[in-house]
């Protein structure tokens, strides 16, 4: 009977060792882009991939970021005035392992008005304008395989916000800038690590049974 109540211990000491995996959640940044005149065509972003030894990946969303400030500066050299309609479109694209994360939005969409060239000297306006630009997606089944690795993964970032104008005698200049960041975020299953506790349970229990063991086969 005594020998059945340690091994019974032993067995839970075992258990708890053994117990269910929990769920965690790592994040890791993609590598910086730095603010730089657009267009930005197809430049490499890294991050870190998913280490299979750290657990079962259940789910990967990745998410990408573009601040953009675009601006214009108009010189007017006709001898009246004019209210022009200025508008920056602005377009982000990361093609990442097994997806093309893209969005798109419209800048310094405003009538801008600016005023006569007088005594030879041209009629000036400018305007600017921030915006962040930002898409996300995620992954699960099969496409997990894509993060699988404890090196790093490659994606390409591409952002681009350009516009023309055409109107006599007014000159426009466009400045536009833009930069890229972002994440990704794994989550998966995690083997717990057993308490200190549970590991002395365990050779306790151990302990016990060679004794017991011993003892048992003296008296045969």
């Amino acid at each position: 009977m005594k020998l059945n109540k340690i091994t019974s211990a032993v067995l839970v000491a075992a258990s708890l060792m053994a117990g269910a995996a929990h769920a965690k959640t790592e994040v890791y940044e993609l590598s910086k882009i730095d603010s730089t005149k657009v267009n930005l065509v197809d430049v490499l972003m890294t991050f870190q991939g998913f280490d299979p030894a750290k657990g079962i990946l259940t789910a990967v969303s990745l998410d990408i970021y573009s601040d953009i400030d675009a601006s214009v500066a108009l010189a007017n050299k006709n001898t009246s005035d004019r209210t022009l309609n200025v508008s920056v479109p602005a377009s982000l694209k990361l093609v990442a392992p097994g997806a093309t994360l893209s969005t798109s939005a419209t800048l310094l969409n405003t009538a801008l008005w600016v005023g006569p060239k007088i005594n030879g000297v041209a009629g000036t306006a400018s305007e600017s304008e921030k915006y962040t630009l930002h898409a996300s997606t995620s992954f699960s089944g099969a496409d997990l395989l894509l993060f699988k690795t404890a090196g790093t993964l490659t994606s390409e970032l591409s952002v681009s916000a350009s516009t023309t104008l055409t109107e006599d005698k007014v000159k426009a200049v466009y400045s536009n800038f833009a930069n890229g960041y972002g994440h990704v975020t794994y989550t998966f299953d995690a083997a717990p690590v057993p308490e200190p506790e549970t590991y002395g349970m365990l050779l306790a229990g151990l302990a016990m049974l060679g004794l017991v063991a011993k003892r048992n086969k003296r008296s045969a």
